[in-house]
């Protein structure tokens, strides 16, 4: 139901074909931890959030932890959350 919203904002997943990082050296990032927050009306347990937040992990390289930081317990929390809480919560 809230995926179907007017107000469901959600990352789809997609198809790897160029990376913003391309013809840059990221290799000096190797072992820093990467947070990603998505925006209102997506959820860090969407397909298209859970695809971002592990290509920016991959492509910065080994050691790299990156993690999605969500608001809720679920989807719908997480979701609902994106709207009524702030990340300091």
């Amino acid at each position: 139901l809230l995926a179907k919203s007017p107000l469901a904002q959600i990352m789809q997943p997609f198809e790897e074909t160029t990376s913003v990082f391309d013809g840059q050296d990221v290799t000096g990032y190797s072992g820093l931890p990467v947070v990603i927050a998505h925006g209102m009306g997506d959820s860090c347990f969407n397909p298209g959030m859970a695809q971002i937040t592990h290509l920016v992990g991959k492509r910065l390289g080994d050691g790299v932890y990156s993690v999605c930081v969500g608001d809720g317990d679920s989807q719908p929390e997480d979701t609902i959350n994106g709207f009524l809480m702030n990340l300091n919560k």
